[in-house]
C-alpha cells in the first residue's frame, strides 16, 4: 500500500473482531488501457522427447505441454528408469529433458551416461535450484540446455526448438 501511496489501519478488539480500512490514492484521469501482447505461434515438432523428473504431477504437467505441439512423450521417474527405456524404446530419442537433483543418479550423471551410448542424443537440464546450488553442482546456467523452473508452457516448446535445432550433428 505506502508504495502505491495508499494506507491502511488495522482495529481489533478481542471478542469483538477485526476491521481493516485501506485508503488508496486518487487517481486523475481515465485509466490507461492495458496493452495486450501479441500471440506468437507455439513452436511444433514431431520428434520424441524423454521427460525424466521425480514428481510425478510434474511429469505429467510436462506431458500435457508437449504432446499437443506434435511431440511424441515418453516418461522416467528416476534416472536409472531412463536408461532402461532408451534402451528399449524401439525408434529414436531425439532430447532428454532431465531434472538436475534427483534421488539416485542425478540430471547431470544421466546426461554423460546417455553421452556414451548415445551421442546424438540432445538434453535439456531443468530444475528449481539457484544459480549458486547449481554452480555448485558443475551445471552452467549460461548455456542453451538449461530451463529454470518454473517454467512456461512456451519458454519449454522455445527451448526444446533451440535445442534440437542446434548446429551440430542432427537427431537421427
Amino acid at each position: 500500500m505506502r508504495q502505491s501511496g495508499g494506507t491502511i489501519r488495522v482495529e481489533s478488539e478481542v471478542a469483538e473482531g477485526t476491521s481493516f480500512r485501506i485508503w488508496f490514492p486518487r487517481v486523475d484521469g481515465a485509466p490507461r488501457a492495458q496493452e495486450v501482447a501479441p500471440q506468437v505461434a507455439l513452436q511444433r515438432g514431431t520428434e520424441t522427447i524423454l521427460v525424466v523428473e521425480d514428481y510425478a504431477s510434474l511429469r505429467q504437467l510436462i506431458r500435457r505441454m508437449l504432446e499437443p505441439a506434435g511431440y511424441t512423450v515418453l516418461l522416467a521417474g528416476t534416472g536409472n528408469e531412463a536408461l532402461r527405456l532408451i534402451e528399449s524404446h524401439k525408434g529414436p530419442v531425439h532430447l532428454v529433458l532431465t531434472d538436475v537433483v534427483m534421488p539416485g543418479i542425478s540430471g547431470l550423471v544421466l546426461a554423460a551416461r546417455i553421452g556414451e551410448t548415445h551421442p546424438e542424443m540432445r538434453v535439456i537440464f531443468t530444475t528449481g535450484y539457484t544459480d549458486d546450488a547449481l554452480l555448485r553442482n558443475g551445471i552452467n546456467t549460461d548455456v542453451e540446455r538449461f530451463l529454470a523452473k518454473p517454467y512456461t508452457k512456451e519458454a519449454l516448446l522455445d527451448a526444446v526448438r533451440t535445442v534440437l535445432d542446434a548446429p551440430g550433428e542432427r537427431p537421427r
